[in-house]
């Protein structure tokens, strides 16, 4: 119940929001018809009964830094502190459950997920309190309302019948409309026919407008919103223009002297003091020296007045009804100070140079860092020496890429990914075959990449990020972040160590046309080339395989004829893909996905289909 009092308190103020704006514009409006009006009061209830909302560029809530909206929903109140770090925590004792890890490990690791908090959360004690009273306050409304409604029928329930929808009594002095389902017309006994002629005109457009419907509504609403004196204000001024709009209808084909009798009417069946709120529509409620003025002053407008007034209010309803556009979290570069970088000098090594044997392998173990441990067959290096100084290289290459993921993921994804694992060793196995396995149950856990060593940054993600099962946004999740954003990127540095002189890939042309580097790639050349394998299959399609049947690159070397081949492409796609969301929706709301926090909709508040047309509109018009 304190979810709902919480969902209630940020309707509440967007809702009083929306009714200072309406009010005003009643001012710019004096001219228009007063249906308008009430039209605009009724953006005003659905902000107030409705949690969530579209979003534009145009959104009033924008304009005045309302906070952007979560699955459409504009929340000024934050959910309970208490409970999201007992989520986190729940979160990170599943992760724990599913990957052993040593005691002492958990214990030293400096986890950056959010400690729960040992004792209650203030607010959720007030919301708590705030809840009961929100509570006993509807009930003395809706009781007192329901008995004042109980009363009135035992008064009229001796009316008689004298037209299809209209009774006499003379227990009452003012006419009225009365009912819901079936509304009735109660007129006082023995009033003069004209007299009584003007008045079924006023009460018979309220039945033709639904306001013996609306104005039971807007009570509720109100109920709801009790202790908010916007709310009171807006339903006190939408009964008065629902009468006045009424008025005018009932004198807009009477001519001056009918409309003065209107107003003499209006005059002597005044009531003295207003009917309870939300009960039935009487004749002469709510401010009937104004409506007399606006009734004696009535000129029907011009058609170009109704035509300015309907533009300027349905402009309105729009800029009302509309929430803040979600920008997207742009992601922050994390510096040289929150990395653990290293610098493995050659000395490390026990020797300047290792031969690599044309048979049989040439082990070389290393611990370069508290973070990871790794054997690895020199030989997948390639050359036939393989000095120290190739060996410090790797390390330094491995190593900080490693700690620049997590550092990256640390500063803008905190808490979607399995901080346990991102504090451990990692054991990586680098034998010279087609391995690409890893394990999350081991102690440290295990890496085993095969020669195509520079995809340990790609591994290392999907580690940490710890997902229960693979999609083809995963594995262009690993590349962008284990490649095209990490500046330690191994491939990078293989292609720059040996320039590209490979064969050409069809897809280079249009690398080259957007400026792409020959020599000394960056990160930006990387992203450059997923994009452009991207434009190539979108266009010509590939040769085999599907993008969603897809394992980690093997054969992308960046400029190569294989690359062209199949689930390679597809994995570069991906890559270009979650690029495009992380730039559009948020990093975080793209590690939340992938991290199976969310699900696509919920991530990123689009169907997958749409995104991905999306994107495939962007990269045609980038390279078309």
């Amino acid at each position: 119940m304190t979810d709902l009092f919480r969902t209630v308190l940020n309707m509440s103020v967007t809702g009083a929001i929306a009714v200072l704006v309406v009010v005003l514009l009643r001012l710019p409006l004096r001219r228009a018809p007063r249906w308008i009006r009430c039209a605009l009061w009724a953006v005003v209830f659905v902000r107030l009964l409705v949690p969530f909302s579209f979003s534009s560029s145009v959104s009033l809530l924008g304009s005045v830094g309302a906070p952007e909206p979560v699955n459409g929903v504009v929340a000024y109140l934050p959910s309970d502190s208490a409970e999201m770090a007992n989520g986190i925590a729940d979160r990170t004792t599943s992760v724990t459950q599913v990957l052993p890890i040593a005691e002492s490990s958990s214990e030293n690791a400096n986890s950056i997920a959010p400690t729960p908090f040992a004792s209650a959360d203030p607010m959720q004690i007030w919301l708590v309190i705030g809840t009961a009273v929100w509570l006993v306050g509807i009930a003395g409304l809706l009781i007192y309302a329901i008995a004042q409604y109980i009363r009135l029928q035992k008064r009229v329930r001796d009316a008689v019948r004298v037209e299809l929808d209209v009774f006499e009594t003379d227990a009452v002095t003012s006419p009225f409309v009365m009912g819901i389902l079936r509304p009735r017309i109660i007129l006082p006994v023995g009033m003069p026919a004209r007299e009584r002629e003007l008045v079924l005109l006023h009460e018979r457009a309220h039945i033709f407008r639904l306001d013996h419907v609306a104005k039971p509504l807007a009570f509720l609403i109100l109920a709801a919103h009790w202790f908010n004196p916007f709310v009171w204000l807006a339903f006190k001024l939408f009964c008065e223009d629902m009468e006045a709009s009424c008025d005018e209808r009932a004198i807009s084909e009477l001519d001056h002297e009918q409309i003065a009798s209107y107003g003499e009417t209006l005059l002597r069946l005044g009531t003295r003091r207003a009917a309870f709120a939300g009960g039935p529509l009487a004749f002469g409620e709510h401010c009937t020296k104004g409506r007399i003025v606006n009734v004696l002053n009535y000129k029907k407008p011009t058609f170009w007045i109704v035509v300015a007034a309907l533009l300027v209010a349905g402009a309105l309803a729009v800029v009302l009804l509309a929430n803040p556009l979600i920008k997207p979290k742009q992601a922050l570069e994390p510096s040289v100070k929150e990395m653990d970088l290293i610098d493995i000098q050659p000395s490390f090594f026990d020797q300047e140079s290792y031969d690599v044997p044309e048979t049989g392998s040439f082990g070389v173990g290393a611990n370069p860092s508290q973070l990871v441990e790794y054997s690895m067959d020199i030989s997948v290096i390639g050359d036939k020496i393989v000095t120290a100084e190739s060996l410090a290289e790797f390390s330094n290459q491995l190593v900080n890429g490693q700690t620049y993921i997590k550092a990256y993921l640390k500063k803008n994804a905190e808490g979607c990914y399995d901080s346990v694992v991102a504090n451990g060793k990692v054991d990586y196995v680098i034998m010279n075959d087609d391995w690409y396995s890893y394990y999350m149950r081991s102690s440290p856990p295990m890496i085993r990449i095969g020669k195509m060593y520079w995809h340990c940054s790609q591994y290392y993600v999907f580690m940490i990020l710890h997902p229960e099962s693979l999609h083809w946004q995963h594995f262009g999740y690993a590349e962008y972040l284990g490649g095209v954003l990490n500046p330690y990127d191994m491939w990078l540095a293989k292609l720059n160590r040996e320039g590209i002189a490979l064969p050409m890939g069809s897809y280079v042309m249009s690398y080259f046309d957007k400026g792409g580097s020959k020599n000394n790639l960056t990160n930006d050349d990387y992203r450059l080339m997923v994009d452009s394998v991207a434009y190539y299959c979108i266009q010509n399609g590939m040769n085999w395989g599907t993008a969603y049947e897809s394992y980690p690159i093997t054969e992308i070397y960046g400029f190569t004829e294989p690359a062209e081949q199949g689930d390679d492409m597809s994995v570069a796609m991906a890559s270009s893909f979650c690029a495009y969301l992380a730039e559009h929706y948020g990093f975080d709301r793209l590690t939340s996905y992938c991290s199976g926090q969310m699900d696509f909709h919920e991530a990123f508040g689009i169907l997958f289909d749409r995104a991905y047309a999306k994107w495939q509109k962007t990269i045609l018009k980038e390279f078309s």
